[in-house]
C-alpha cells in the first residue's frame, strides 16, 4: 500500500523558488518568510513562481533522490543536478508583486491528491539548447484546474507550452536520455499538497496553507 505523502514543510528555513523545466512550517499564513538562501545577492527573478514541495524526508523525495544518484556524471548538462529542492510548479511568470488574488485562490483550495508517474523527458529548448530535462509524471488533474485558475488571477507571461505536472529529476545531455525514461521506480507514490509556496520577482516568499 502506498504512503500518502503530505507535502509539508518543517524546517524552519524557507525553500528556495521554483523554475520552469525548460527551464511550509507555516508561523502566519499572510506573512513571507526569509528566503533560506539569505546570503544570495537581493537580486530579482526575471518571474514570480507557485510551487509546493515533497520534504526531503519523504518516500516520494527519497526515490527521486536516489534516482539522481544514478545519473552518470558525464551524463549532465546545464545545470545538472542543480534543481532546487524536490518540488512540483503549480504556475510559473508572475510578472508583478500582488500576491492578494492568488492567496485567496490558494486559502479557499483543498488539499490536492496527486500520483508520481515514470520518468520522462523534455527535449532541449530554444531557452536551454544542449540541454535535456529528466523528470517524474504527475498524475493529478485538480492541478491543471489550479493552474488554469492561478493564471486567471494575476498578471503571468504566455508560456510557450501547456501545463504538464512534473517533478524535476536533472538536466542532461540529448544522447543521454534513453537511459533515463521510462523508470517505473517513481510509479505510484502519491502524495498530498497541503501548502503552496509563492515566490515573486523580487525574492520574497509567502507560504500559504491550503483550506482544511
Amino acid at each position: 500500500m502506498q504512503e500518502v505523502l503530505a507535502v509539508k514543510e518543517e524546517r524552519q528555513v524557507a525553500p528556495s523558488g521554483a523554475e520552469p523545466a525548460t527551464n511550509g512550517d507555516r508561523r502566519s499564513m499572510d506573512q513571507a518568510r526569509p528566503s533560506r538562501r539569505n546570503a544570495e545577492p537581493k537580486a530579482p527573478f526575471l518571474f514570480g513562481t507557485i510551487h509546493a514541495e515533497l520534504p526531503e524526508c519523504s518516500p516520494a523525495a527519497a526515490v527521486l533522490a536516489c534516482l539522481r544518484q544514478q545519473i552518470a556524471a558525464e551524463d549532465l548538462a546545464g545545470r545538472g543536478l542543480d534543481t532546487g529542492p524536490i518540488h512540483i510548479t503549480l504556475r510559473y511568470g508572475i510578472q508583478g508583486e500582488d500576491i492578494s488574488a492568488v492567496e485567496s485562490i490558494l486559502r479557499e483550495q483543498p488539499p490536492i491528491c496527486g500520483r508520481l508517474g515514470a520518468t520522462s523527458a523534455f527535449p532541449p529548448s530554444a531557452a536551454s539548447p544542449g540541454v535535456a530535462v529528466i523528470f517524474a509524471s504527475i498524475e493529478c488533474p485538480e492541478l491543471h484546474v489550479l493552474n488554469r485558475r492561478l493564471g486567471e488571477a494575476v498578471d503571468f507571461i504566455e508560456m510557450a507550452y501547456d501545463y504538464e505536472p512534473h517533478v524535476t529529476i536533472a538536466y542532461v545531455r540529448p544522447d543521454a536520455v534513453a537511459k533515463y525514461i521510462d523508470n517505473p521506480i517513481t510509479a505510484g507514490h502519491t502524495f498530498v499538497i497541503t501548502e503552496v509556496v509563492i515566490r515573486t520577482k523580487s525574492k520574497e516568499e509567502t507560504i500559504v496553507t491550503l483550506s482544511e
